[in-house]
């Protein structure tokens, strides 16, 4: 993490260095210009484009392929989310935030370069929604609500959030690597399968907290959790 966090800072350091200012200041300076939340994307940006470079670099072929998709399509949805994120933002939709959000896009994926910037100029979610057609995404984002109408809405009372579709869609991709043969990319998926367990052991803990949703075992809350390897091989496609 050292590394990564090194290469973060060096590279905005020389943007945000004032004349006279000593190095420590200029990092204290340039860590407060970030909250929590944006330090995590961009030191994960900075991962998963060291790491698809590792495995290019490094592996056999049947790896490369698994890994390069795995890792393409995880960059692909951490773009998705500022996109989806930003556009209940004022801010976010601005001459100003568009620049912005440029800088926390993902330099490695499917929809990098020929779409990233035509994602970024949608102005309203059917409008980015459109503009994901032919990719694999379109169908999961025909599955969310809209944020700026259901800003303020509970996550847990909607049938889907992007959080949702992105783990059903990663989820089927680390679950078919397993179908692959001769490739390391399987230990990947696996480490990848068992964060989502842990994940769903934590969000079923939280709802038998919570009385109301207890109680009513049909609300959208309980289908929130998303179980590996429960896709038809032939179509990729989850069974129910």
């Amino acid at each position: 993490m050292s590394d990564y966090f090194r290469t973060f800072i060096e590279s905005v350091f020389e943007h945000s260095k004032e004349g006279g200012e000593d190095d420590m200041s200029a990092i204290i300076s340039i860590i407060q210009d970030y909250n929590p939340n944006d330090l995590k994307i961009l030191l994960k940006k900075i991962w998963l484009i060291s790491f698809h470079r590792w495995v290019m670099r490094e592996c056999n072929g049947g790896t490369q392929a698994e890994m390069d998709e795995l890792l393409k399509c995880e960059s692909d949805w951490e773009t998705l989310q500022i996109l989806y994120n930003s556009l209940s933002s004022k801010e976010g939709q601005s001459a100003s935030g568009k620049s912005i959000k440029e800088k926390y896009f993902n330099n490695l994926g499917h929809l990098y370069p020929g779409r990233t910037q035509k994602l970024n100029e949608s102005k309203e979610f059917n409008e980015l929604k459109n503009r994901l057609d032919n990719t694999e995404y379109k169908k999961y984002f025909e599955m969310i609500p809209d944020p700026v109408q259901h800003e303020g809405e509970p996550e847990l009372s909607q049938d889907f959030t992007i959080d949702d579709v992105q783990k059903r869609d990663l989820s089927r991709r680390y679950s078919m690597a397993y179908m692959g043969q001769f490739h390391y990319g399987v230990f990947y998926a696996f480490l990848r399968l068992k964060e989502m367990e842990i994940q769903n052991i934590c969000h079923l803990a939280d709802l038998f907290s919570i009385e109301v949703i207890a109680a009513n075992k049909n609300a959208p809350a309980w289908k929130k959790c998303v179980a590996p390897f429960q896709y038809d091989v032939k179509h990729g496609e989850q069974d129910n």
